[in-house]
């Protein structure tokens, strides 16, 4: 399954690169995006090591296809976050575990709702 391009009526969600790192760490780097889920904001550098593990597109022990986007509003393409979908299977049958991140100053939208449902919708079929 080959990462496509999604897109919905207020949204792109392009496929996540390596050389996303340095227009994301700006919009990541926020302490209360990680007040849930711990950490900090990373730098550029750290991010384009994390995103070169996220392109790889599946874990280490192969049992995980990682499927990630930069979501994009589609009126200005800026970038306010990203997705994700981590899919995997278990007795025959396929489950994914849906992730996102949305910057602050574009929270209260239903953005992270309208770029997971495009996702979700993408990863059904």
């Amino acid at each position: 399954m080959a990462i496509a391009r999604l897109e919905s009526d207020r949204l792109v969600l392009e496929p996540l690169r390596v050389e996303h790192a340095e227009e994301l760490a700006p919009v990541l780097d926020d302490p209360a995006l990680h007040e849930f889920i711990g950490g900090r904001p990373a730098s550029a550098a750290r991010l384009r090591a994390r995103f070169a593990r996220q392109v790889a597109g599946r874990s280490p022990d192969g049992r995980e296809r990682w499927l990630n986007w930069v979501v994009r509003l589609r009126a200005s393409g800026a970038a306010v976050g990203t997705v994700q979908a981590t899919v995997r299977r278990d007795a025959g049958q396929r489950y994914a575990d849906l992730a996102w991140v949305i910057a602050r100053a574009y929270q209260g939208q239903g953005l992270a709702k309208e770029a997971a449902g495009v996702m979700a919708r993408w990863a059904a079929h």
